[in-house]
C-alpha cells in the first residue's frame, strides 16, 4: 500500500504541473497494484477513489470514452459497497458520457472553455462548480423519472425501482458536496417512492412537478 500511495500522490504532484500523461501512468499503475489486493470493502473502496481520480485524468486530455469506463467501474463499486457517494458518481457519469458524444467542434470549444476556467476567480470557480452539479442531478432525476415511467407502464420491476429510490434518498441526505438543491431531489425521489406504492401523494418542489405529472398520468 506504501508503495501505492507514493504513486498516488506523484500522480496528482504531475497533474498539478499539467503533466496529464504522466499522471495518467503513475495513476494507471497505482490502479493496477490495488486490483492484486485482497478484495475487501477498504480495498475495493479504495480502487474506487482512484478510479475516480485515473478518469478526472483522461478526461483532462480529452480522453472521454475511456472516463466514462472507468466511472462506470466507480458507480458499480459504489452500488456494491453501498457507498454514500453513489449519487454523486453516477452524476458525473452522466456528465462524462455527455462529453463523450460531443463532436470535435464541441470538443475544441469545451477546451477553450477549459482554459477560460483556470483564469476565473475562485468564487467564479465554485460558481460554476454549483451549476455543474445542478446539471447532474438534473441527469440523475430524469433517469428515475423514466424508469418510473416505465414501472407505471408495466414495462419495469416496481420493486427493483422502490429500492434504488430509497438508497438514492438515503445518500443524498449525507452528500452535503451536492448542495442544499439535493434537498429538493431527495424529496422529488420520495414523491416517486410514494406514488408506485400507492400512498398519500407528497409535496413536490416545483423543479419537479413536470416530471411527477408526467409519471401521474402514464397509464398502469
Amino acid at each position: 500500500m506504501t508503495r501505492i500511495v507514493a504513486l498516488v500522490t506523484a500522480a496528482r504532484e504531475a497533474a498539478q504541473r499539467l503533466a496529464l500523461n504522466e499522471a495518467i501512468s503513475l495513476q494507471t499503475t497505482a490502479v493496477s497494484l490495488i486490483r492484486q489486493l485482497p478484495t475487501t470493502p477498504e480495498n475495493r473502496q479504495n480502487l474506487g477513489l482512484l478510479l475516480y481520480n485515473l478518469a478526472g485524468y483522461h478526461q483532462d486530455v480529452q480522453e472521454h470514452e475511456t472516463a466514462v469506463s472507468l466511472l462506470e467501474e466507480v458507480v458499480l463499486i459504489d452500488r456494491e459497497l453501498g457507498s454514500a457517494d453513489l449519487t454523486r458518481d453516477e452524476a458525473v457519469l452522466a456528465q462524462a458520457k455527455r462529453l463523450a458524444q460531443l463532436s470535435p467542434d464541441e470538443l475544441a470549444e469545451l477546451e477553450r472553455a477549459s482554459r477560460a476556467f483556470l483564469q476565473m476567480t475562485p468564487e467564479a470557480r465554485e460558481q460554476l462548480r454549483q451549476q455543474k452539479v445542478a446539471e447532474g442531478m438534473r441527469e440523475v432525476a430524469d433517469e428515475f423519472r423514466e424508469a418510473a415511467l416505465r414501472v407505471r407502464r408495466g414495462e419495469a420491476d416496481g420493486a427493483e425501482l422502490l429500492a434504488r429510490l430509497e438508497t438514492a434518498v438515503v445518500r443524498l441526505t449525507y452528500d452535503d458536496a451536492l448542495g442544499e438543491a439535493r434537498h429538493e431531489l431527495a424529496a422529488f425521489l420520495q414523491a416517486v417512492g410514494a406514488l408506485l406504492k400507492n400512498e398519500p401523494l407528497r409535496p413536490v418542489p416545483d423543479a419537479y412537478v413536470p416530471d411527477m405529472m408526467a409519471i401521474q398520468a402514464a397509464a398502469d
